[in-house]
């Protein structure tokens, strides 16, 4: 097993998926009580950089399975339905190329 390390996010890509003023929130990890208690979790000075890690994990690992058939991105996120807010957490993310050769 080959293991790599995603870069973070571009804070552009972010906005571009995301509500600025949310992306804004997660880095100067600023949240409202309200979106802390339905993420689930502490929020903490870990976060921003979590935040702009995960999606650039999930990022390489849709590359890597252009190149190589299949991949894997065990960092997950809370960022997966929403456009404003974070919640739905998942741990693995499963990439599989449909490219054939």
């Amino acid at each position: 097993m080959t293991e790599h390390v995603s870069d973070v996010m571009p804070r552009a890509c972010l906005e571009a998926i995301h509500d600025p003023d949310y992306v804004e929130e997660v880095i100067a990890c600023t949240y409202a009580a309200a979106k802390k208690r339905r993420i689930g979790f502490a929020i903490n000075e870990s976060i921003p950089r979590r935040s702009q890690l995960s999606p650039g994990g999930t990022w390489l690992a849709a590359k890597l399975a252009f190149w190589h058939g299949y991949t894997a991105n065990s960092a997950g996120g809370s960022h997966l339905r929403w456009r404003i807010r974070g919640a739905d957490t998942a741990f693995l993310t499963i990439w599989r190329s449909r490219r054939t050769g």
